[in-house]
């Protein structure tokens, strides 16, 4: 629910389009996914985690 500016950057969003939503609300189902297993894996190894765009 929250997203620094880099990451808004990156996918080309605004704060408005984020705002009270989750991933599965703005992205497709597998990049959703993705993106929910990258930050449980952050939680539990106490991380960051870094998502490259290709």
């Amino acid at each position: 629910k929250r997203a620094n500016k880099a990451f808004r950057q990156a996918f080309g969003l605004t704060l408005e389009q984020i705002i009270g939503k989750n991933d599965s609300q703005i992205f497709t189902t597998e990049v959703a996914k993705k993106m929910v297993s990258g930050d449980n894996l952050a939680i539990k190894s106490k991380s960051s985690s870094k998502i490259y765009k290709k």
